[in-house]
């Protein structure tokens, strides 16, 4: 799986930033990855990988970007997304097998 994004260094949401994308794939750490449309009925999916690659870029006077490759390790879980259910979790990833 490849990820690609805009990096906005003055962000203090509570988001991954790319610093600790960074810091992720240096100390080779497990990640739980989830995709969806984020619409409630839509099948969303999710599994467990490495980051095996990190790359930012920027031009002179340009917004920087990021790139992030993704290989899983183990299965790919799907299930049907229910952003007001109890149990799982969407957005801080905590889903059930």
């Amino acid at each position: 799986m490849s990820v690609e994004g805009l990096i906005q260094y003055d962000d203090t949401a509570s988001k991954v930033r790319s610093g600790e994308l960074f810091t992720l794939w240096k100390n080779k750490t497990k990640i739980r990855v989830a995709w969806a449309t984020g619409i409630d009925g839509d099948t969303f999916y999710w599994g467990d990988g490495f980051i095996t690659s990190y790359e930012e870029s920027a031009g002179l006077n340009e917004v920087g970007t990021f790139s992030v490759s993704i290989e899983g390790d183990g299965e790919i879980n799907s299930d049907t997304l229910d952003t007001s259910a109890s149990g799982g979790t969407w957005n801080n990833t905590q889903y059930s097998s």
